[in-house]
């Protein structure tokens, strides 16, 4: 039925309008009366009018109808329209599934990036990464990348230790590595930090301290650092002064770049990486030497020595008797550098005796006559005594005849004696007369 307050559709159950809540009784008389007339208008009788009338409540007719209860839609079995519904309902905007995906992406990567900024902050580029590099590099026998990653601090020409192949073996490197905690220097102002390396060499534990400080930045975000202070030591060597070169490891080191001191032998300060060296003299028949080390002992002087060979003691013999054979083939009343064969024959000029046909001749050959006539750590000799005699003719003045005169001479060589590139040298630094005899 439907309402006649508002006309709203209502079941035939209902006695209020679900609409309005107005009371469907007066509806219900109407429609039964309605019905009726139709009815007696149709039969003829009053009987049938009042048969067809709904029965109507005499509590409803006599009292108050109760307060208005509205039913709900599942009650009444009475669904709204559609239409209804979805104007009831608040719209909701749907986010496109593209916009979700590319927010999701984003999120990702963002989160990715902050972690590969952390991640690289405290490995690629953090000070420890620095020192892990370089430390790793000497402890691997890599000595020309840590040259490359860490300026030694010497001249080109001093750099014949830093190369590759004086760690070939990997027994010649250090062992057992170990970095400890970078701190801040406190005597810099915590503006450089230092870090102890600790390690073995030979198996003796040795340490090395290492200073850093900051050096910029790098793809303008990540803290640069440097290695101030490298991991070099000076090692001290004394050789024979003869001596131009060495072989450390194998490798044959030429000495020329190196400072040179010292007296009867060469002190020479050799920077290197912390290691072992094993040190000799370059292969020669004038001499023999063992294998010195270095590397083991902190601050230690490494102390090369050679024994000379009877060939090198023959050798610089030779070369001295040459320099008598020069000295006695002269006829000249003197000659530098003979005092042991000039005699002591007076200038014409000086005096009215004149000489001619001088001849001079080797009585007693120089010698090594004792063991310190040759010193081969300080590159040294002294012979023995050179004899020798001495005929000459003589005249007071020019209308006399020439008389034949006899005398004699004696002395001793000294100098030193090199060998370069494997070519032995004879220097001499003055010649004894009689008095050094």
């Amino acid at each position: 039925m439907f309402c006649t307050n508002c006309g709203a559709s209502n079941s035939a159950d209902n006695k209020f309008c679900i609409a309005c809540g107005a009371s469907l009784r007066n509806t219900a008389v109407n429609i039964g009366r309605a019905g009726g007339a139709r009815i007696a208008h149709t039969a003829g009788t009053a009987q049938q009018e009042t048969a067809v009338m709904q029965p109507i409540d005499t509590a409803y007719s006599t009292g108050t109808p109760p307060a208005f209860a509205p039913r709900t839609a599942e009650d009444t079995g009475v669904l709204p329209a559609a239409g209804t519904a979805d104007m009831a309902a608040a719209p909701k905007r749907r986010i496109k599934r593209s916009t979700v995906i590319v927010l999701t992406v984003f999120g990702v990567l963002a989160a990715g990036l902050v972690i590969a900024y952390f991640i690289l902050l405290n490995t690629v580029f953090s000070e420890r990464n620095v020192v892990n590099d370089y430390v790793n590099a000497i402890a691997n026998g890599q000595y020309a990348k840590a040259t490359k990653l860490v300026d030694p601090g010497v001249s080109n020409e001093a750099r014949a230790l830093f190369t590759d192949v004086i760690a070939r073996d990997p027994k010649d490197r250090i062992q057992q590595v170990s970095v400890g905690d970078i701190t801040k220097d406190t005597a810099q102002n915590g503006r450089k930090h230092k870090v102890t390396v600790t390690y073995t060499v030979n198996g003796v534990k040795q340490s090395s301290t290492l200073t850093l400080e900051p050096s910029g930045k790098r793809f303008l975000i990540f803290d640069s650092w440097k290695i101030t202070t490298p991991m070099i030591e000076k090692r001290d060597l004394a050789i024979p002064s003869l001596l131009d070169s060495i072989v450390v490891n194998g490798v044959t080191v030429k000495l020329a770049g190196y400072e040179a001191g010292g007296s009867s032998g060469t002190s020479y300060s050799l920077p290197s990486y912390p290691g072992m060296l094993r040190i000799s003299a370059p292969k020669s028949p004038y001499w023999e030497s063992e294998t010195v080390s270095s590397g083991e002992t902190a601050g230690a002087t490494a102390i090369l020595e050679l024994t000379a060979t009877q060939k090198l003691k023959q050798a610089v013999l030779d070369l001295v008797r040459q320099k008598v054979k020069a000295c006695v083939a002269s006829s000249a009343l003197s000659k530098e550098g003979c005092d042991f064969s000039n005699g002591s024959f007076e200038s014409y000029s000086t005096s009215s005796t004149a000489y001619t046909d001088i001849t001079r001749t080797v009585t007693q050959e120089p010698a090594f006559d004792s063991s310190d006539s040759l010193d081969i750590s300080a590159g040294t000799f002294r012979t023995s005594r050179i004899d020798v005699s001495i005929h000459y003719k003589y005249r007071y003045s020019e209308d006399e005849s020439w008389q034949d005169g006899d005398t004699s001479d004696s002395g001793r060589l000294e100098g030193t004696f090199s060998v370069k590139n494997g070519k032995l040298s004879v220097s001499y630094t003055y010649d004894s007369g009689a008095s050094w005899q």
